[in-house]
């Protein structure tokens, strides 16, 4: 089994938010392991009808850390790399899982930018877990680092924070599953 790590900076809270960062980690019940992430232009985010919010924009003008401002790429290009980056490791059998910190906001922000630019995902619904809800089924397990709102940083710090939950609890990762089918 395939798991990957979603995280996205984003200039909306809502389920179709403007996206500037995209930061994937693949790990499995060992650890971490490659990792993806592209800072995307939020001026083709906003072209491709993605939603932005004043409050959001507000608090990001107020951060002293911005990452997602250096080299940013096209969010057709971004999206394109991503769904190259999973494919090119052999990972069209459909065997695997997409997390999430809130499986209705990242993976769901992602879906929604896939399809304002007409690109098919490439997980199923029944393939979305949720982070959120493992960390806190098991707060004893504290997660030591966090990233300063960065993408790739925050996917990577949920990806082994998570299998850490599963080592210190025996869960087995790749038992953690919804519903086989459609």
């Amino acid at each position: 089994m395939r798991h990957y790590m979603v995280d996205l900076e984003t200039m909306s809270l809502e389920n179709n938010a403007a996206i500037v960062q995209i930061g994937v980690t693949e790990f499995d019940e060992y650890g971490a392991g490659r990792n993806f992430t592209r800072n995307v232009s939020l001026a083709t985010s906003v072209d491709a009808g993605l939603h932005l919010d004043a409050n959001t924009i507000s608090w990001w003008m107020n951060q002293t850390k911005k990452t997602w401002m250096k080299d940013p790429i096209d969010l057709v290009q971004a999206l394109g790399h991503l769904s190259r980056w999973i494919d090119d490791d052999g990972k069209q059998d459909g065997n695997l899982t997409i997390w999430g910190d809130g499986a209705a906001f990242d993976p769901a922000v992602l879906e929604s930018a896939y399809e304002a630019i007409g690109f098919p995902r490439w997980w199923k619904y029944n393939q979305v877990r949720c982070y959120r809800t493992m960390k806190n089924l098991f707060p004893d397990i504290i997660r030591i680092e966090k990233a300063d709102h960065d993408a790739l940083g925050d996917a990577f710090q949920q990806a082994q924070h998570l299998v850490h939950i599963c080592r210190v609890h025996n869960i087995d990762l790749n038992a953690v599953q919804a519903e086989k089918g459609k």
